[in-house]
């Protein structure tokens, strides 16, 4: 096989990626998407030295290609044919980064798919007429990543806040952090945010999954435009954009879906100076689906002083207490501290009085403003 060249490529990625039936005829063949890092191991003749080095070959969705030298140097890119036995690269680049004029077609190979081992095999090449076996390590997807408030699930954020980022292949399994401080690295998973000022920081993490990563924007995290990378344990790479704003506002609801009745607690404070917490929701497992509702939050006697303790993310940075008000049902009530909650990282507390006036008034809405911005609405029921 003097006269032909072939590329053996080792494919060590996940199996949902292999589904290829090789030697069958197919309607829309397919190769695995995703980008393969190779780096020639064995060659005859020997390889022409620009062979030499590690090219990064990244097959796209749309039959799109594009390859790149070293990690830096771009050789190419452009578009491929497939039929269930043969692949043409019909502009710049190439399985191996093979150089003609724009536009030239530049090799076509035979395909064959056994298992984990994909093999090209050439049919016509343009550029070197030698063997080649090129080793391939995990595929390294790319993606976008779409970052929103946790409690309120609203874009822009705050520093410091705790946010949830959706995407695809954002972990490769689902861990929940068990430590304080928090971890900068999950199950392999790793968040950079680099803000407007060009200053990149590791953030702590408190859940990943493949499909939701719930961290704290890094501390000194800059107003403006910020950029979220997230690096998964199989190299996978999904980034996006999302604004850093002063306060963000957010309230985090019981059935953590920023809407419905509030993840709070009442402290009642009576008159000899006891207090006692009580419970505003409850888990009813009867519901289709199961979910929290509301518990009837009885005011009790005028001696009693009763407080609603909400929880959110994206207040601590706020102005003046003054510049803090909520309304419950429509009826202004006295915000007493609004700031981050004690041994919590990222989460904000706010101590709410309950006006006597809402005795009777069932579900309600907590309206909350910070600095002339408005959080998600959420609901107590007032018995």
């Amino acid at each position: 096989m003097t006269n032909q060249l072939q590329t053996l490529i080792k494919l060590t990625t996940c199996t949902a990626l292999l589904m290829v039936v090789v030697g069958v005829a197919t309607a829309q063949p397919s190769l695995p998407l995703g980008t393969y890092t190779t780096t020639i191991t064995a060659a005859d003749n020997p390889p022409h030295p620009d062979f030499l080095a590690r090219f990064e070959l990244t097959f796209s969705e749309g039959n799109r290609y594009h390859n790149t030298r070293n990690g830096t140097l771009f050789l190419g890119e452009g578009s491929y044919t497939l039929t269930s036995e043969q692949v043409t690269f019909t502009a710049d680049g190439g399985p191996s980064g093979c150089h003609l004029m724009p536009g030239a077609a530049i090799g076509t190979y035979r395909w064959t798919l056994d298992g984990n081992k994909l093999t090209l095999t050439t049919v016509h090449d343009h550029c070197f007429g030698r063997n080649y076996t090129f080793t391939v390590h995990p595929l390294r997807r790319v993606g976008q990543a779409a970052t929103v408030s946790a409690a309120s699930f609203r874009a822009p954020v705050a520093a410091e806040a705790i946010v949830s980022a959706f995407g695809a292949f954002l972990a490769t399994s689902t861990t929940v952090a068990g430590t304080t401080p928090l971890p900068t690295s999950l199950a392999g998973t790793a968040v950079n945010v680099k803000d407007a000022a060009g200053t990149e920081r590791a953030a702590p993490l408190f859940f990943v999954s493949p499909g939701q990563v719930n961290f704290q924007v890094p501390p000194g995290t800059t107003n403006g435009a910020a950029t979220v990378t997230i690096t998964s344990g199989d190299s996978s790479r999904s980034t996006g954009v999302v604004t850093i704003a002063a306060v963000s506002p957010g309230l985090v609801a019981a059935n953590a879906d920023g809407q419905g009745v509030a993840a709070a607690v009442a402290l009642r404070v009576r008159a000899d100076g006891s207090s006692l917490y009580e419970p505003i929701a409850r888990y009813d497992a009867t519901l289709n689906p199961p979910r929290f509702v509301s518990v009837p939050l009885d005011l009790g006697p005028s001696a009693d002083t009763v407080f609603l303790i909400l929880y959110g993310t994206g207040i601590r940075s706020r102005g003046s207490l003054t510049a803090v008000t909520a309304s419950i049902g429509g009826t202004a009530a006295q915000v007493d501290y609004a700031g981050p909650a004690p041994d919590f990282v990222g989460l904000d507390q706010l101590n709410v009085r309950l006006p006597r006036s809402l005795i009777g008034r069932g579900e309600i809405d907590i309206a909350l403003t910070v600095d002339g911005v408005t959080a998600n609405t959420v609901r107590v029921n007032i018995k």
